[in-house]
């Protein structure tokens, strides 16, 4: 193609010029360039849907081939070429046509990651386990390459086959491992590639692996000793020990698991579980190669030995987490049920408590079950979907910092336990995985959303954490009665974050109903984020019965005899944080003269007021200013009509009531370290 020539022309896609230059001169459909190419195939290659649909109908053929044997069809693929493709193959194009280098049209789609592309060409029959003269598939092609997508794509075809071997007898699975492509080779091995293929180079997938890699796609059976795959075996999060399918009956009757308790007069011994065969590169000493590889559930030392009555009379002593693991032999237990916890004798010693809501917005807090069992006693790990934070508290030790894995109202609920049991002197630190996660924000946690878990920068952020008192806030809910009405109990509910009444506790209230609905299937902090979003919009169509609550609001600040002078309003809140509505900072919006300073450990509530949804979506965006009324030790607010109100994140609907807002003492957070946050 020369600069300017009529194929150049074609490329660009200028429709008009290369019409008149057709209709001045036929014979150019089917002129090749010095490429062998048509215009056909220099228009494909743009993606000119209108133009090569106009070539068509002047007679053009729909697969001329160029001096690589590439057809239309096979550039359009290559470049992406959506519609162009959608065009051929409705013309008849062939599907299944190969360049001089065996590559099909399938092949340039999957290599270069175009997805509709390919879903196109499969449903018009490409051969899903073409070859090319290298004897590599589409699957081959997208491995390398790390297209996590086509590979879903391809796997899903009942044809696939995914053991074809290339020309040097490489699998996807060789390529994907060779490349390190973790998430592919997963999902090959997840669809029944075979591990123990040898190449030419005599080398399986596994050989080729890093050793992170190896680690992923297969384990050691502790019973047989075989590698296995992690999708078809079974693992403790406890103790280490896995089994595969032959040995799944017998492990359990061979191997103890980790011991929640242990007679205080007895010594306690390392748990050896046998973990691998060491490596070449894991010793100095080569003669070392080949020796069996233990692994302490305990302490998390490993040591290399030919047999285990070389370990077997080793006293464990916790090693570098020893001040924060409950040694079995300090658990008391009563029928099954732990009833105390005796003090170890070391000054510095002060447990942590991993308490997790699977149930909360990021559905992670399995991953931070399962993480902390293996490191701690089990009984320190708690699931408060199963066993409730009330029964936990009972036991504790005086002392002891909890890592809270949950919302807001997992916090809540967690720091509620705690005031029951005064003796307990327990810090708490968050891990957010709920979708708000304001005080966690406060406390320097962070918003979520974290990419991958750490045990132990979990830990160490924790230990380095300082304390952190916060206000509690009693809130008394009670009913007005009616003349026909019975009496009903006044409702009593703490505070730590802020309480609303208004257009965000509906929009609250409105998520919460869909997340019980059918948001549960998709546990997602970014689906709650879009679902939030969408409920906010909708309410800025229809207030939910929020428009004019000034008018049926009264609220009376601290001892002042008279109320509040609200201005048109849709939301009034008690902030105790300086966060709210995922992050915002509401009484620091504006003049930092005209109201004072924000603590959340002075024992006031900051009260502002929101006058539409419209203004909550402004005041996230920080383009607007809330209405700062004032700031307060205590609060009274007549409610009359039904409107939602929410505590803490948790909405219900709240019929005619006088809420009382008042101080009840203060809890013991802990604060993520300054120089701590900052290396993160």
């Amino acid at each position: 193609m020369s600069i300017g020539s009529v194929y150049e022309t074609a490329h660009r896609g200028d429709f008009n010029q290369v019409k008149v230059k057709v209709d001045e001169d036929h014979g150019l459909i089917n002129a090749p360039d010095s490429n062998q190419r048509l215009l056909i195939h220099w228009a494909a290659l743009g993606g000119n849907q209108n133009l090569v649909d106009f070539l068509l109908d002047l007679g053009s053929p729909v697969d001329p081939l160029d001096d690589t044997n590439s057809t239309p069809l096979i550039l359009a693929s290559s470049a992406g070429r959506v519609e162009v493709v959608k065009l051929l193959l409705s013309k008849k194009a062939d599907v299944n046509k190969k360049t001089s280098r065996g590559q099909s049209s399938l092949h340039y789609a999957c290599s270069k990651g175009h997805v509709e592309v390919s879903k196109l060409l499969l449903n018009f029959d490409a051969n899903v386990n073409d070859t090319d003269v290298l004897s590599a598939t589409p699957l081959h092609r997208a491995a390398a390459q790390g297209r996590n997508n086509i590979v879903e794509l391809l796997l899903a075809s009942p044809q696939i086959k995914v053991d074809m071997c290339d020309s040097t007898g490489s699998t996807p699975l060789h390529i994907a491992c060779e490349e390190d492509r973790e998430a592919v080779a997963c999902m090959l091995v997840k669809a029944g590639a075979d591990l123990e293929i040898a190449n030419k180079d005599k080398k399986t997938p596994l050989d080729l692996c890093s050793s992170k890699l190896r680690n992923v796609l297969s384990t050691l059976c502790t019973n047989c000793c075989k590698l296995m795959l992690p999708v078809v075996g079974l693992f403790c999060e406890c103790c280490a020990v896995s089994a595969c399918k032959r040995c799944r009956r017998s492990v359990d009757k061979k191997f103890r698991c980790k011991p929640v308790s242990w007679p205080a007069d007895k010594p306690f011994y390392h748990h050896w579980v046998h973990v691998g065969t060491s490596q070449s590169d894991e010793s100095e000493d080569n003669n070392e190669e080949g020796l069996k590889k233990y692994f302490c559930t305990w302490c998390q030392r490993t040591k290399l030995c030919a047999h285990t009555s070389n370990l077997e009379n080793e006293q464990c002593d916790f090693q570098k987490y020893r001040n924060i693991i409950i040694p079995p032999a300090c658990v008391q237990l009563e029928r099954g049920v732990v009833s105390n916890i005796k003090h170890p004798g070391d000054s510095d010693w002060e447990p942590f408590i991993i308490v997790a809501n699977p149930k909360s917005g990021s559905n992670r807090s399995d991953e931070v079950l399962s993480l902390f069992r293996g490191l701690l006693n089990p009984i320190q790990v708690v699931d408060i979907s199963s066993t409730s934070p009330e029964s936990v508290v009972r036991w504790l030790p005086p002392r002891c910092r909890i890592l809270v894995a949950g919302g807001d109202g997992t916090v809540a609920w967690v720091m509620n336990s705690l005031f029951s049991f005064p003796h307990v002197k327990a810090a708490v630190a968050i891990l957010p995985m709920g979708t708000g996660n304001d005080l966690s924000r406060v406390l320097g946690w962070g918003a979520g959303g974290h990419t991958s878990l750490d045990a132990h920068s979990i830990i160490s952020s924790v230990r380095q954490a300082n304390h952190q008192p916060l206000d509690r806030w009693k809130v008394t809910i009670m009913p007005k009665r009616s003349r026909l009405a019975r009496y009903r109990q006044p409702r009593v509910l703490y505070a730590y974050n802020y309480a609303s009444i208004g257009v965000d506790a509906q929009v609250a209230l409105d998520f919460h109903h869909a997340r019980s609905q059918f948001l549960y299937r998709y546990a997602s902090r970014t689906l709650n984020y879009m679902a939030y979003a969408f409920l906010g919009v909708g309410r800025a169509l229809d207030d939910g019965g929020c428009g004019g609550l000034e008018r049926r609001l009264c609220v009376w600040v601290g001892a002042a005899r008279d109320p509040l002078a609200l201005p048109p309003l849709q939301a009034l809140v008690a902030l105790n944080i300086p966060s709210w509505g995922a992050g915002v900072d509401l009484w620091s919006m504006g003049s930092e003269d005209d109201v004072g300073e924000q603590s959340i450990h002075d024992g006031k509530l900051e009260v502002v007021g929101i006058s539409s949804s419209f203004h909550i979506a402004r005041l996230q965006c920080g383009l607007a200013e809330p209405y700062r009324f004032a700031q307060a030790s205590s609060l009274k607010i007549e409610l009359e009509g039904s409107c939602a109100m929410q505590v803490d994140g948790e909405p219900w609907m709240q019929g005619p009531a006088t809420i009382l807002i008042e101080p009840a003492g203060q809890s013991l957070m802990l604060r993520a370290n300054a120089k701590q946050r900052r290396s993160e």
